[in-house]
Parts: C-alpha cells; sequence; structure tokens
C-alpha cells in the first residue's frame, strides 16, 4: 500500500497465510490477500473464521488454487466446491470473469487460480481485468480498477500565519469547554470546531496559479 493512502494494518488469528489492511480509498474498504497453497487441507471453518475478522466492506483477494466452473475452470476439484460454499454462504460476489490467472511452465496450459470476492456493496465499484504481461512470474497480474472515475478534492488548507488565535481560544472556551462528548457528539463536535476556525482563521487558495512550475522545460 503506498504511504499517500491511509491505512491501518488488521492483526489476523488464524492458520491461513493471510495478510489485511483497512484502507481508504472512494470509501473505507479492509482488504485481505490470501494464499493457500495447493496441498493445503483447507477447512470452511478456517475461510468463515477469517472473514469473521474482516470489517465490511471486503475485498477478500488471493491465490486459491481451486478449481470450478464459475470462474473459468472445465471441471471442479473439492477445493473449488468448498470455496463455492463459502462465498455463497457468505453473500460475497466473485469479481472474476472467467479469464485464467496461471501459465504453467513446463506444459503451456492455463489455469484459473487467482480469486476475487467482494461484498455486494462493491460489486459496481470494481473494474476485474487480468493483465496480458507475466512479467517474469507465472501468475498474470490483475488489475482492479475503480469503475468510475473519482473526483479529487483538496485537503483543506488553512493559513496558520495569519490565524487570530486570541479570538479563536476564547471561542473555543465558550463553545466547546461544556460540550457533551458521546459517541454520536463526534460530528457535531467537529462541525463547531471548523466553524470557529472559518471565523478566525484564513484560507490558503487552492488555485493552480499558486502551484510551483516544474524546474525542467
Amino acid at each position: 500500500i503506498h504511504n499517500s493512502v491511509p491505512h491501518t494494518n488488521i492483526p489476523l488469528q488464524t492458520n491461513l497465510y493471510a495478510s489485511a489492511a483497512r484502507i481508504t480509498l472512494h470509501r473505507d474498504i479492509t482488504v485481505c490477500s490470501l494464499y493457500i497453497p495447493p496441498k493445503y487441507n483447507l477447512r470452511l471453518s478456517e475461510l468463515v473464521q477469517l472473514l469473521s475478522q474482516l470489517t465490511a466492506p471486503v475485498l477478500l483477494l488471493g491465490d486459491f488454487n481451486g478449481a470450478n466452473p464459475l470462474w473459468g475452470s472445465s471441471s471442479t476439484n473439492p477445493r473449488g466446491t468448498l470455496i463455492e460454499e463459502f462465498y455463497t454462504t457468505n453473500s460475497l460476489c466473485l469479481l472474476n470473469d472467467k479469464s485464467p490467472t496461471f501459465l504453467h511452465s513446463s506444459y503451456g496450459t492455463f489455469s484459473y487460480l487467482d480469486l476475487a470476492f467482494t461484498d455486494p456493496s462493491l460489486l459496481l465499484d470494481f473494474n476485474w481485468k487480468v493483465l496480458s504481461d507475466l512479467h517474469g512470474s507465472d501468475h498474470y497480474p490483475i488489475l482492479l480498477s475503480h469503475s468510475s472515475p473519482i473526483s479529487s478534492v483538496s485537503a483543506q488548507r488553512w493559513n496558520l500565519a495569519k490565524a487570530d488565535w486570541t479570538t479563536f481560544s476564547t471561542l473555543c472556551r465558550t463553545h466547546l469547554s461544556n460540550f457533551p462528548i458521546s459517541d454520536s457528539s463526534a460530528d457535531e463536535f467537529s462541525k463547531a470546531l471548523l466553524a470557529i476556525a472559518a471565523r478566525t482563521i484564513p484560507r490558503l487558495s487552492n488555485s493552480p496559479t499558486n502551484i510551483k512550475k516544474p524546474w525542467f522545460n
């Protein structure tokens, strides 16, 4: 995860090879990356227990090593049947478009091992695509892209050097000292604080004219 993307690591209690983080994109999303070795004796309860630790909405991505026509395989193996039961009974949606994701280097055959599951609320938010270049691997890279352009909103910028801190402090003591504290009051407190800031702290311009020009031509 790039440092510019707000995220928090999620510690997991599981025997599976899994890692997860809560990230902020167009909304808060829990992303979990999972690898299940081909010979691992996977149990349905392990997947359910892993999912129970992930805050919705969830993107569950990984190399599942299971075969099922639902994601493009020509046949079904026991792992594929188990995975189908897992995601259908837990109301998850499959993003795969039945494109192969693995190239066997010795036989030149394709397999469908890498899967992407999501909550129904995210199903229309992402497009799933397998890239054509292996980049030296035997698994094709998979690109999840947002289905519609995400508007870029500049963060609020305050001119702190020109703030009227005396009035700011007075207004905070008057309006916030006895503010009721509860789980439901956080938004109201933030609104009150921002209203005081708007009265006492000037804002910096976000106009393109203030953007420094590059040194190169």
